[in-house]
C-alpha cells in the first residue's frame, strides 16, 4: 500500500506481512547477502575463481 508521510509529502510503501514469508524473496535475500551459499562444483579451478572474483551483486535470475 502507498502512504504518504503527513510532514514531508514524501510518499512510501508499506508491504503486506505475507512478503515476509515468501520463499522467492527469502532465496533472492539469502542468495545476494550470501547466507547459506556453497559452491556446488569440486573443481578446483572453479572454486579459484569464485574467490578471486567474488560475486558481490546479483540480478533476480543470478547472475
Amino acid at each position: 500500500m502507498q502512504k504518504e508521510d503527513s510532514r514531508t509529502g514524501v510518499p512510501y510503501v508499506v508491504w503486506d506481512e505475507t512478503v515476509l514469508t515468501n520463499s522467492s524473496l527469502k532465496h533472492s535475500v539469502n542468495e545476494i547477502t550470501g547466507i547459506n551459499a556453497e559452491v556446488k562444483s569440486t573443481d578446483n579451478s572453479v572454486s579459484n575463481f569464485r574467490q578471486k572474483f567474488e560475486a558481490k551483486h546479483r540480478s533476480a535470475d543470478g547472475h
